[in-house]
């Protein structure tokens, strides 16, 4: 998490250099209590949640894991509707995914840990709020994507860096630890406290395809709340539910079963009904603007990353 942050960073921050180096647009650069006021609390809560996806997985397993973070869905609809000022329709569809979500965990308690559950629930909570108040965050700062990410992940840089050395101690997160087996264990360890190895030093393939996803899924999620909603990202991240179960099964992991497989897939539908319906509503709300020609309001929500809300002009402007 702390690579994650740091590139993530210093990468918005040198591009948000170069696009506004003549100095017009020096006011992106720069970080205000404003930012730090607003973004620390949202850095806070993802950080947690990341510890509560590493111990729902820890105790349980991905498929598990995904599947009872689907409720997050009904959790972002209320929130956005008191929130976001959204509407809050199709619950039906939404009740039906918590309602598999239920089914398939308990289908699950004999191969996890009790505690996955509280872990996952967790997750789910976590997760929806910090994407609802992320989203808000995203399409309310004027300055655009780029300057609002990096602010938001050098503040999540600073922020879990300070905690793992609160919790583990400097030692343990910026000191060097031997190589278990080696000659350098006993000088170590001379102090007479507990000493601690390490079995291998490095990164290996499986280190790094996890290191980029990891930073891959954190932009495309920024962007798409950017650009779209909170909504529209959980819909498409229910469709990982079946593919992690199949390649958990495959990975030799679990045994696959018929019942709780389907339950998966009728989960997949439940989200499929409730953003087909999304579509069709978005789609005759957009026949409404553009046969009134008043575009200013359904850009504001969902409009075009990096356009400011003064250059969206409705259609007697533009005439």
């Amino acid at each position: 998490m702390l690579a994650d942050h740091l590139i993530g960073s210093v990468l918005a921050f040198t591009v948000e250099y170069f696009r506004n180096k003549d100095g017009r647009r020096s006011d992106r650069l720069g970080m205000t209590w404003r930012d730090l006021k607003l973004m620390t609390p949202l850095a806070v809560l993802y950080s947690v949640s990341d510890l509560s996806t590493m111990q729902a997985i820890d105790y349980g397993n991905s498929p598990t894991m995904t599947v009872v973070a689907q409720t997050r869905l009904l959790l972002v609809a209320v929130l956005s509707y008191y929130c976001l000022g959204r509407t809050m329709s199709d619950l039906h569809s939404l009740i039906g995914v918590v309602i598999c979500a239920l089914a398939f965990t308990l289908t699950e308690e004999h191969v996890i840990a009790p505690s996955a559950i509280p872990w996952s629930v967790s997750k789910a909570l976590l997760s929806s709020v910090c994407s609802v108040y992320l989203e808000w965050l995203m399409k309310g700062d004027s300055r655009g994507f780029l300057a609002t990410a990096a602010r938001f992940k050098l503040i999540s840089f600073v922020l879990t860096l300070s905690g793992l050395l609160l919790i583990h101690g400097p030692h343990n997160v910026l000191g060097f630890k031997p190589i278990c087996g080696s000659l350098q264990i006993p000088v170590a360890c001379d102090h007479g406290r507990t000493c601690e190895c390490l079995y291998d030093v490095g990164m290996n393939l499986q280190s790094w395809v996890a290191f980029i996803v990891i930073v891959l899924n954190g932009w495309i999620t920024a962007y798409v709340l950017k650009s779209v909603s909170a909504t529209a990202k959980y819909v498409c991240s229910a469709l990982a539910a079946p593919i992690l179960y199949v390649l958990s099964w495959l990975a030799g992991r679990r045994e696959f079963q018929p019942v709780p497989f389907l339950l998966v897939c009728l989960l997949v539908l439940q989200v499929s009904v409730y953003s087909r319906n999304k579509t069709k509503r978005g789609r005759s709300e957009l026949t409404k603007v553009v046969s009134t020609g008043d575009f200013g309001e359904w850009l504001q929500g969902y409009r075009v990353v990096d356009v400011p809300p003064s250059q969206i002009y409705t259609r007697g402007d533009s005439v």
